[in-house]
């Protein structure tokens, strides 16, 4: 039994290792603000709600991940 809870740990321990650093470094908050100011000619409200949607790390990777293009052309939509 001790051997069954042992395995079941480092399994836990796996998973939020890997749900914790899928984060890369490229897709910090600082980093996604610097490609924010970059854009160009976007209102200071869809500023603002870019702002709020990097707090969430999935949508800072693909943020990050994007075209300059594709990046103002998600923000405008």
């Amino acid at each position: 039994m001790g051997d069954a809870l042992a395995a079941r740990a480092q399994a836990s321990s796996k998973i939020v290792e890997a749900t914790s650093s899928h984060v890369t470094p490229n897709c910090s908050l600082t980093k996604c603000v610097t490609a924010l100011e970059e854009i160009r000619d976007i209102s200071y409200d869809i500023y603002v709600k870019a702002l709020e949607k990097f707090k969430d790390g999935d949508w800072r990777e693909m943020f990050m991940a994007m075209s300059k293009d594709r990046r103002r052309g998600r923000l405008i939509n």
